[in-house]
């Protein structure tokens, strides 16, 4: 999660740095955030949203761990025979 909320971060200070600050990035008139920036936005929130699957799929093995074995009831194949 602490990965997730850095890019958040860096990505939302790179876009106001670019928008307000006409000196952020050499020859202003030429440069503005291209694909490398639009990717990095994807990619926090592909961050975001695995690191909150991860919390969650750790709640749920914890929960079945804690759980006695006889709560859990019977055992099934998983698989056909």
């Amino acid at each position: 999660m602490f990965t997730a909320v850095m890019k958040v971060i860096s990505v939302v200070m790179f876009g106001l740095g670019a928008e307000y600050d006409q000196y952020w990035m050499p020859n202003p008139e030429y440069n503005y955030p291209h694909f490398s920036y639009g990717m990095a936005i994807i990619s926090a929130f592909s961050t975001i949203f695995s690191s909150m699957a991860h919390q969650v799929y750790h709640g749920i093995v914890l929960k079945e761990y804690r759980q006695p074995a006889m709560q859990r009831g019977p055992m099934r194949a998983s698989y056909n025979i």
